[in-house]
């Protein structure tokens, strides 16, 4: 048995608003990776709203032809994320892109993280035997995404901003894979110094 522990603060014109509670499991299931770091660079061709160049701050980068990134930026104070997509023909610090989906591509010449997607294989998460769920990353944005059917739909995506976290507590809302069973968990960072860990736990009914 698992106990989660919910604790809830908030405070407004001096006053005081808590919530405490504690919601029992029979099991928890999910993943904690430490996920290698994104790599820098700019948007310096922007054919259209998913498609582009990517120049990338330095030749080092690991990024290479066909792999599938999730790319990060912050324009204006305005973040944005556009994830799944696919990397055309590298050369040297050029970095095609093309077919993401998320948010539009930012203004060319925009700074830009690209991370190379993580996939990891989680114990089957019943959708429907779920009591919670949760999601958070260690110093840095992050994209979570579930999928189902042999990793080929995507059921639920998580957008984490920086020092953020994720949850929807049974009650609180529709269960977001209510009647899927994720079999594999999709992650990248924002971060392009430090591998960070990231985590999803779902607590399961007893």
């Amino acid at each position: 048995m698992y106990d989660l522990s919910i604790f809830k603060q908030f405070s407004v014109g001096g006053k005081q608003f808590n919530t405490q509670l504690t919601l029992s499991g029979g099991g928890l299931q999910g993943i904690e990776e430490p996920i290698p770091i994104a790599w820098a660079g700019v948007l310096t061709v922007r054919t259209d709203n998913n498609t582009g160049t990517l120049t990338m701050d330095s030749a080092s980068h690991i990024i290479t032809t066909g792999a599938i990134i999730d790319l990060f930026w912050s324009v204006g104070g305005v973040d944005g994320v556009q994830r799944k997509i696919t990397v055309g023909t590298v050369a040297g610090t050029s970095v095609p892109i093309d077919l993401g989906i998320g948010d539009n591509l930012p203004a060319a010449t925009s700074a830009v993280q690209a991370c190379i997607v993580q996939k990891f294989t989680p114990d089957f998460i019943v959708g429907d035997n779920c009591k919670a769920l949760l999601a958070a990353a260690d110093g840095t944005k992050a994209l979570i995404c579930l999928y189902s059917t042999g990793d080929t739909v995507e059921e639920l995506v998580i957008t984490l901003p920086l020092n953020g976290s994720y949850d929807w507590i049974t009650g609180g809302g529709t269960n977001p894979i209510a009647g899927k069973t994720i079999d594999k968990i999709h992650i990248s960072i924002a971060d392009t110094v430090n591998v960070d860990n990231v985590r999803f736990s779902a607590l399961i009914t007893p």
